[in-house]
């Protein structure tokens, strides 16, 4: 499924599969080749040439390629958008890749399947009940947080406490992060799904 969707897709946010081939024990997936690294490595390791317009080129760069994915026809939803999922060239153009967790949606059904990393999982898929693309929303409000202060916003030492804070919405705010991140995350972290912003109305969020 992971190679069959990658196929499919041609965007200029999302790495591109030229080909791929197997032996006995791998298989092999050629392709786009991008320089420079992964967010994580780059930005929450190092904390390196991280600023505010910097975080904002890359939530756009992922937003318009999470936005290119929920309109495919039929829909895709990712799952597992999270820092080491995102590759930069050396313009630090953002490029989703690893579409190990990504399914369709069809005519509308949701899915069920818990996949992904937990810190990023959504209130909805946290307690095992259905879902449907809005669990992307949710973690590229992680995203945004992690990106903009290093930590993650549902702090816990073992897997219960992080799925009571997530599904209560307990977040751990630092006292530095910048006012207009805090207001678009707060209206991304919704337990009601129906109630997250969709990504044209992120898109005019002050902050942009």
């Amino acid at each position: 499924r992971e190679v069959e969707i990658m196929y499919k897709l041609d965007h200029p946010n999302i790495s591109k599969l030229y080909a791929h081939f197997e032996d006995s024990k791998f298989c092999y997936l050629l392709m786009q080749y991008i320089p420079n690294g992964n967010a994580y490595d780059l930005f929450i390791k190092k904390r390196k040439d991280l600023n505010l317009e910097l975080i904002s080129k890359i939530i756009k760069d992922v937003l318009g390629a999470v936005y290119y994915l929920h309109n495919m026809n039929p829909k895709v939803i990712y799952r597992d958008i999270k820092p080491e999922n995102i590759l930069l060239d050396e313009n630090n153009n953002a490029y989703l890749i690893d579409f190990g967790c990504s399914n369709y949606i069809i005519n509308g059904r949701r899915r069920k399947t818990i996949c992904g990393t937990p810190i990023y999982r959504p209130p909805e898929m946290a307690n095992d009940v259905e879902y449907d693309e809005s669990v992307d929303i949710w973690s590229i409000g992680i995203l945004l947080f992690e990106l903009s202060t290093g930590i993650i916003p549902f702090q816990a030492n073992d897997v219960e406490t992080l799925r009571q804070n997530i599904s209560e919405i307990n977040i751990s705010w630092p006292n530095n992060i910048d006012p207009d991140i805090k207001d678009l995350c707060s209206k991304i972290f919704m337990a009601k799904p129906t109630k997250r912003p969709l990504i044209e109305n992120i898109l005019e969020h002050k902050f942009f």
